[in-house]
C-alpha cells in the first residue's frame, strides 16, 4: 500500500451557504496499482470522470472519532481540485456530514475543539 496525501475543504453547509473552511489534511492508502495510475491522468481535464479508488484512512480525521478502520473512496476531480475522500460507512458521523453538510455553529464548535 502507498499513501496519497491531500487537503480537503468543505464548501457548503446545511443552510446552503458557501464558504471555504481551513484545509484538513487527509492521508489515505491506495493500492500501488491505483496510485501508479494517477501520474498518467493528473493533467487530463477528464480525470474527474475516472471511477473512485478504494483506500483506508491512515490516521484520524479530527474532530471525528479516530477511524483508521473506515474504508474510503478516493475520487479524483478536475484539474486544480484536490481528490475527494468519501467515507463508505453511511452511518459514520463524517459520512453523514459529507452528505448533509454542517451548520456554521457546528463548524465553529469543531474548529474550537481542534484548538484545545
Amino acid at each position: 500500500m502507498r499513501r496519497l496525501r491531500c487537503a480537503q475543504r468543505a464548501y457548503r453547509n446545511s443552510d446552503h451557504e458557501s464558504y471555504t473552511a481551513p484545509d484538513v489534511l487527509i492521508f489515505s492508502s491506495l493500492s500501488e496499482e491505483n496510485l501508479n495510475l494517477r501520474p498518467d491522468r493528473w493533467s487530463d481535464p477528464d480525470r474527474g470522470d475516472d471511477p473512485p479508488s478504494f483506500g483506508w484512512p491512515c490516521g484520524p480525521v479530527r474532530p471525528y472519532e479516530p477511524a483508521p478502520d473506515r474504508p474510503l473512496l478516493v475520487q479524483d476531480r478536475e484539474r486544480g481540485m484536490v481528490p475527494l475522500f468519501m467515507v463508505t460507512q453511511m452511518d459514520h458521523p463524517l459520512a453523514i456530514d459529507q452528505r448533509k453538510g454542517i451548520t456554521r455553529a457546528q463548524w465553529h464548535r469543531m474548529a474550537r475543539s481542534l484548538l484545545h
